[in-house]
């Protein structure tokens, strides 16, 4: 087909490399550095290469453009604006936090009218009745106040971000609701649960957690090199954050920059590591007996064995000893892998206070954490000493976590000192 001159070319259509293209120019809302007007450039191949096919691919292009002008300007819905800020914080969250968001919005608030709202119009009024919605749905107390601490967040960004002028959810009102005083293990309660943890070797680990008030993904996170026998410490430098839902896991820096200490263990922690230690070591050598353990010729099924058992056993005690080396965990899971906290506390957790009589509803993995602080502060360690130990870099906080030890502290400070001065 013989090359048709310039002068003969459709409208908007340019050729390149012997096709032809139809180029369409749109103006922008922009301006160069002299005023003049920029615009948007559109080119499109066009195929065949008619006059009239090149018409319809201008007419496609224009439709397409102002398609995605429109939708371009229309306001942004709360739904977009909250998944653009999940989206934002991701690196600077934990898997787990991360999941909470997501789960807040697709399983609570995506359910509502509120996510079709004008995120730039909102007015307090509208979180207002987003909230009471939220109520008439079943949503309790503790969850509302939830997703009002998210949303607030994500607003406040957003008037960073110049998205927004203020935050239409302060001064909202939020739905009463008691904070449930924490379940600590009194001393004599303590005595009998460390007693029901040493009749199974598996509850090492709550015994523990109770000594040296360290938080679940804290002491999970351990690892042997973390331990000096010699010196009686353990030190805190990483904690196991577990993906939202339990699935999957990350090694990250402590919860706040007090977190990362070193903590003294008493001369029986130190023998009980000792032998959790031993009790490992017997394990792996079990393991490694199981996996060089010969596997049973094929033709000898004829007479009873069961080969594949027999494979598939050898390949499992293999994985969990190369498990065990890589993690070096002092608490690590039957695979020899990071525990999963669900699973230690819904199994071996429950079992342990059942065994020692306590209700196992009333008390979470948390409460041996608790339970380390309250004990201390009863028997007379300076809050100081105890804010160090599990990690808090403000005083006050603990003040304020255990504020229902104080009285018992004040009464008794009351009595060392009277009967010092008479």
């Amino acid at each position: 087909m013989a090359r048709p001159s310039k002068k003969k070319l459709p409208r908007y259509v340019i050729i390149q490399n012997g096709d032809w293209h139809v180029r369409r120019a749109f103006p922008s809302k922009e301006r160069d550095t002299t005023g003049r007007l920029k615009y948007i450039q559109i080119k499109q191949r066009c195929i065949p290469a008619t006059a009239d096919r090149a018409a319809e691919v201008s007419q496609l292009i224009e439709a397409a453009y102002y398609d995605a002008l429109v939708e371009s300007e229309k306001p942004q819905t709360v739904a977009e604006f909250l998944s653009h800020f999940i989206e934002a914080k991701r690196s600077s969250l934990s898997k787990n936090t991360h999941g909470q968001h997501r789960q807040l919005l697709d399983f609570h608030i995506a359910k509502t009218e509120f996510v079709k709202l004008a995120v730039a119009e909102l007015r307090p009024i509208d979180v207002q009745n987003f909230y009471t919605e939220l109520a008439s749905r079943g949503t309790t107390p503790f969850m509302v106040r939830k997703i009002h601490k998210f949303i607030s967040s994500a607003f406040n960004q957003g008037i960073r971000w110049e998205s927004l002028i203020r935050n239409p959810a302060k001064g909202a009102l939020l739905p009463k609701w008691e904070t449930r005083e924490i379940r600590f293990l009194t001393m004599a309660e303590a005595r009998t649960f460390i007693s029901a943890c040493r009749t199974n070797p598996a509850w090492f680990v709550f015994e523990f957690a109770l000594e040296t008030g360290m938080r679940p993904g804290e002491y999970l996170a351990l690892t042997w090199s973390d331990i000096d026998l010699e010196k009686h410490t353990v030190k805190v430098s990483k904690a196991i954050a577990r993906d939202f839902g339990g699935k999957g896991y990350e090694i990250k820096e402590p919860k706040t920059k007090g977190s990362k200490r070193t903590i003294e263990l008493s001369s029986n922690l130190t023998d009980r590591l000792r032998e959790h230690k031993a009790q490992q070591q017997i394990h792996i050598e079990s393991l490694k007996t199981r996996e060089t353990k010969p596997v049973l010729l094929k033709h000898l099924r004829a007479r009873g064995a069961n080969y594949a058992k027999r494979s598939k056993t050898r390949a499992n005690a293999k994985a969990i000893i190369q498990s065990l080396e890589k993690y070096d965990l002092l608490f690590p899971d039957s695979k020899g892998s990071p525990a999963s906290r669900v699973n230690l506390a819904g199994r071996e957790f429950a079992e342990a206070l059942t065994a020692a009589g306590l209700k196992s509803k009333e008390f979470s993995l948390y409460s041996l954490r608790h339970s380390c602080a309250t004990l201390m502060l009863s028997v007379g360690v300076n809050i100081k000493t105890v804010a160090d130990k599990l990690g808090h870099s403000d005083a006050a906080v603990l003040l304020r976590t255990y504020a229902h030890v104080l009285p018992s502290m004040r009464e008794e400070s009351t009595k060392k000192l009277a009967a010092a001065l008479y």
